[in-house]
């Protein structure tokens, strides 16, 4: 028992370490691949591929990473349906608990603050999209009152 809480600790503090990293790694990583575009960095053909099949690796790495970890939850509540269609023969007691388990416990990794599910993902999407388009708004503004 104190292995698993040991090891569950760990693990819980492995994921919200990589999610935060994801959420202020890519907005400001993307911000710069702008600006490496605008300001005529990119002197190749080649570096400007190897900057952005760099960064849409990451991206769709941790993307896909992240649903998968978020399709444990999924995954979890199909037993669910399949015993809500069980005959009324077949239903007692044991099948009832069966149900209020797998509907109120949350089967899903945790990152100790919160679980990962879809649309907690979804979510952490969103909320990077935000974060760029502001930053992208403030490192406009930052161009034209340098250049007036």
């Amino acid at each position: 028992m104190k292995v698993n809480v040991h090891c569950e600790m760990h693990v819980c503090l492995r994921v919200l370490m990589r999610l935060c990293r994801w959420a202020g790694f890519f907005p400001v990583e993307g911000l710069d691949k702008l600006n490496m575009c605008k300001l005529s960095k990119v002197k190749t053909i080649e570096d400007f591929v190897y900057y952005f099949y760099s960064f849409s690796f990451l991206l769709t790495r941790s993307c896909v990473t992240s649903f998968l970890a978020a399709n444990i939850h999924t995954v979890s509540k199909r037993p669910l349906m399949i015993i809500q269609h069980l005959p009324s023969a077949e239903y007692d007691i044991e099948i009832q608990r069966l149900i209020r388990q797998i509907r109120y416990t949350t089967t899903a990794l945790s990152g100790v603050f919160f679980h990962i599910t879809r649309g907690m993902i979804l979510q952490v999407i969103a909320n990077i999209v935000k974060y760029e388009l502001v930053l992208v708004q403030f490192a406009r503004r930052k161009y034209q009152a340098i250049s007036q």
